[in-house]
């Protein structure tokens, strides 16, 4: 669940974002991609032994308005690895931050099912 605090985080860097030069925002999207990888580990099983990593993470404005957030996500498992790409849009930063963060849960989950709840 997203806290108060991470929300606030969030939606202050997505206002943020088209005021900052590439440099100035880099710690606040990696501490977004940071964020989102600690939420999307929480739902691993612990005797799994597996590890989600976010390897991409690109906030952004379409020219529509709103907010988009393009991640490409990577699950390390015993078998092996599985990297997806996830692709979001919302009215708000936050709103595509949680539907990127669903669609990888059931995208691994159907994969590794019983491990990811």
């Amino acid at each position: 669940m997203l806290t108060r605090r991470d929300a606030s985080k969030a939606l202050l860097a997505g206002a943020a974002l088209p005021f900052l030069p590439a440099t100035a925002d880099a710690a606040t999207v990696k501490e977004l991609a940071s964020l989102m990888a600690r939420r999307l580990n929480r739902h691993l099983v612990s005797n799994c032994d597996g590890l989600i990593t976010v390897i991409d993470f690109q906030p952004g404005r379409p020219p529509e308005g709103g907010s988009q957030l393009v991640c490409v996500i990577q699950l390390d498992w015993p078998p092996g690895f599985r990297r997806r790409r996830f692709q979001a849009k919302g009215r708000t930063l936050e709103a595509a931050f949680n539907d990127v963060e669903n669609m990888a849960l059931l995208s691994f989950a159907k994969a590794w099912p019983g491990c990811i709840v």
